[in-house]
């Protein structure tokens, strides 16, 4: 099976797709999400890896009566910020498989809605930290957080 690149880049077989670790002293946030679970249970997990691939933390979180799953996917980021924030993480790279998200965070897109709250919310937290980055990653190479 063959992977489109987010910026249109060349397509590589999934093989190719993994997680790759992040530069001494920094940490690596992937979150992702799972589809409702018993009805309206959303599943949101966050796991940070050190520059050698370590799981340092990580953590889980069941949400309810969310409306949708762009909803969900901005809450993780937001819940695994917090986490890595409370954590003491200062130098962290977060990263989820929601292209929409990382593209709405690296733009600063705020819309009127409930999405563009939580987006905000995000934002802010970059004061938290000595370094925060926000990344596309493709969900082949998110299984940790999955």
């Amino acid at each position: 099976m063959l992977v489109k690149t987010l910026s249109g880049g060349p397509v590589l077989p999934i093989s190719y797709v993994h997680w790759t670790p992040p530069v001494s002293g920094f940490y690596k946030l992937n979150v992702d999400t799972t589809s409702p679970i018993e009805g309206d249970k959303w599943g949101i997990d966050a796991v940070v890896r050190d520059n050698e691939g370590v799981v340092v933390d990580g953590s889980s979180w069941r949400v309810f009566s969310l409306p949708d799953s762009e909803v969900t996917k901005v809450l993780a980021m937001r819940k695994g910020l917090k986490f890595a924030k409370d954590m003491s993480f200062l130098n962290l790279i977060a990263k989820s498989n929601a292209s929409n998200v990382v593209l709405a965070l690296n733009a600063h897109q705020q819309s009127p809605n409930y999405v563009g709250s939580i987006i905000r919310d995000c934002i802010s937290f970059k004061g938290n930290f000595c370094s925060l980055n926000f990344l596309h990653v493709r969900r082949e190479a998110n299984l940790a957080a999955h």
